[in-house]
């Protein structure tokens, strides 16, 4: 189901079909949002594409033998297909939605690129990151609206990850289980002794997210 202001997925969406067919993205950013402004999208108006916005885009697909059990989200359906983003973005909203959903797409080492074949499977999603604050202990956030980012040290080198708000979420994971992860995302290993950890920090920031599937993305560029 589409969720949040659908103009942040779909100038992504429009982004990979022109790297993917060699064509020219037909709208911008700001034209999308005035759309969605135009047809009362809550937030759309306030959302002022001339800025920088840390953001992320994320790519996942649906799974060829998913199908939907009674209680069941959507969203389970979904394994991760591609997530790229950035705290400290180099140019305006406008810019970079785009920019990262090709990146996503088909920078993210952990992947293969997205082909065409895959379209109809995909969903996109952007998040917006905003209220950045350091945690006063490693538990000090709340699963559900928090996102976070570990940074620690060990053997004189330092390691950081990050974790969005809805990832703790869809994994069913405790604080310390998401802090735990975030650090083997950092590269802990499990030989690593913890005494031998230090300046663990933790950071908690909030997000806004945008979700299109492919099916509502091509719903909704129809009405453009």
């Amino acid at each position: 189901m589409a969720k949040g202001i659908p103009a942040l997925p779909a100038i992504c969406f429009f982004t990979l079909l022109s790297k993917l067919e060699g064509t020219t993205v037909p709208y911008t950013l700001s034209q999308l949002l005035k759309v969605d402004a135009q047809n009362g999208v809550a937030g759309a108006a306030s959302i002022d594409p001339s800025k920088k916005y840390p953001l992320f885009v994320t790519w996942d697909k649906h799974s060829a033998q998913g199908r939907k059990k009674a209680g069941e989200d959507d969203d389970e359906l979904y394994s991760l297909r591609g997530c790229i983003g950035t705290f400290g973005p180099s140019h305006v909203l406008e810019k970079e939605a785009g920019n990262y959903a090709a990146i996503a797409a088909f920078n993210d080492t952990r992947f293969s690129p997205i082909s065409q074949r895959e379209l109809e499977s995909l969903k996109c999603s952007v998040t917006l990151l905003d209220n950045f604050e350091k945690a006063k202990d490693p538990l000090d956030w709340t699963v559900g609206k928090h996102g976070i980012i570990v940074s620690f040290s060990l053997r004189k080198r330092n390691y950081h990850a990050t974790f969005l708000p809805d990832v703790m979420t869809e994994q069913g994971w405790t604080k310390e289980e998401a802090i735990s992860q975030c650090m083997r995302k950092a590269g802990l290993h499990s030989f690593d002794r913890p005494e031998d950890i230090s300046d663990l920090e933790v950071e908690r920031y909030t997000g806004e997210k945008s979700s299109l599937t492919y099916s509502e993305f091509l719903e909704y560029s129809k009405k453009l």
